[in-house]
């Protein structure tokens, strides 16, 4: 449903079929991250979510709980929304290059697109790892992974269709116009969400992640509001039956290594040197030290441009140089933009 709502801005706009359907397509890609891996035993993909321009905090999980993670052969990837930064891009490409850990889909990387950011995360798992439990992270989040093994081991033969995560009842709808999450009556008329996750983390079984794809992008499921965590376990799983159960993903406080040990994951554990600090806490002194900072990018007007052969292009060659030899997969869909696309097929909304 795409209707006109009384009391948004510009910038708050309800998804329309072209922005579903450019949840089908991916920039920059990684088709083999789930194939070939020794471990089966946890059959577990980890999305992180993160902006484009959070590589030091990217950097940061790479060099803490994610080098637990990599040991046990669990893939992850880091989810990134598009950006017309072409400076921003070049770095991006070249962190991918370093790292191969980086997923960015079409839609542009903003507050309000993050509705459409998981819809794209959910058709990119379903296509490369279709068999694989998602475990749904910011980059903020600190994740227990023998916890993580633990709790998979417990839910993965149970036969109900649920949502594992920490639970949010009775959250109320924000109708302050100044608000970051501001939602207007004419959208949303009930003063409170139905159960929902905190949007820090949440788990879910192939299974239930096909049926949140297909109600998200269903005309029968709205109004498709950009507080994701609301619409996409809230709204959605009440639409088809799905369960939100209230697991061990603890939020922050005092006692962090007590909760650390009695957790899947610690939501909201800061960015970059407060984000060390935590970990430090938990897992003692390290040689980790944050990162300068970044330096200010300007962004431009456009998005970057799109060879003949559909490779991504910016104006600066040497970062082209990096990107025509990346291993991300193109193919000929519309004559100024040339995505990858991810054969999942919207119809009639």
């Amino acid at each position: 449903m795409t209707g006109t709502y009384m009391g948004l801005s510009p910038s708050m706009r309800i998804p329309t079929i072209q922005d579903l359907n450019e949840t089908n397509f991916v920039i920059l890609n990684k088709i083999n991250v789930c194939e070939n891996l020794p471990n089966t035993t946890h059959p577990l993909l980890i999305a992180i979510k993160s902006a484009p321009d959070h590589r030091l905090q990217r950097n940061v999980l790479r060099l803490t709980w994610l080098k637990e993670l990599t040991q046990h052969h669990i893939p992850y990837i880091f989810i990134l929304g598009a950006t017309t930064d072409e400076n921003l891009l070049r770095d991006i490409a070249l962190e991918d290059l370093e790292y191969q850990d980086l997923v960015m889909g079409k839609p542009i990387d903003n507050y309000h697109n993050l509705t459409l950011k998981v819809i794209f995360l959910f058709a990119w798992t379903k296509t490369y790892c279709p068999s694989r439990w998602l475990l749904y992270t910011d980059d903020d989040t600190i994740v227990n992974v023998q916890s993580m093994f633990q709790f998979l081991d417990s839910v993965r033969n149970e036969s109900k269709s649920a949502i594992y995560c920490h639970l949010m009842q009775g959250n109320p709808v924000l109708r302050d116009p100044n608000s970051k999450w501001f939602v207007p009556e004419s959208l949303w008329k009930s003063n409170v969400y139905p159960n929902h996750c905190s949007g820090g983390g949440y788990l879910l079984s192939p299974n239930v992640l096909h049926l949140l794809h297909e109600a998200s992008i269903s005309n029968s499921t709205h109004p498709k509001i950009w507080v994701d965590d609301a619409f996409i376990t809230g709204i959605v799983p009440r639409s088809v039956g799905v369960e939100v159960v209230q697991s061990a993903f603890m939020c922050c406080g005092n006692g962090i290594l007590n909760r650390f040990n009695q957790s899947i994951a610690l939501l909201d554990m800061g960015r970059e040197d407060q984000f060390v600090l935590n970990w430090k806490k938990i897992k003692g002194n390290s040689s980790l030290s944050a990162a300068k900072k970044s330096k200010k990018l300007t962004p431009i007007d456009r998005i970057s441009r799109f060879d003949r052969s559909g490779h991504i292009l910016t104006k600066d060659n040497k970062t082209n140089e990096v990107l025509l030899k990346s291993p991300t997969e193109i193919c000929n869909i519309w004559p100024a933009y040339r995505f990858l696309h991810l054969n999942i097929v919207i119809g009639v909304l």
